[in-house]
């Protein structure tokens, strides 16, 4: 929900750095969420995909229908 609530990419990748410590661990919320993960994606390649799935869509969507972010 802390990652939802967020408005910003940059803001997003902040907080999974500061919350997932170790590849196996964001591996894991990103299974979690149903992302298609592989072994070798980076650490940076698991972030980026969460933060998509989480904040990027919920942006564009705004962006799309002309409403500003929260």
């Amino acid at each position: 929900m802390q990652l939802h609530a967020l408005d910003t990419r940059e803001a997003g990748m902040r907080f999974l750095s500061n919350e997932f410590r170790t590849k196996i661990s964001i591996m894991t919320f990103a299974r979690f969420l149903d992302l298609p993960v592989q072994r070798t994606d980076s650490v940076q390649d698991l972030f980026e995909k969460v933060v998509e799935s989480e904040i990027g869509s919920r942006l564009r969507s705004q962006a799309v229908q002309g409403k500003s972010p929260r």
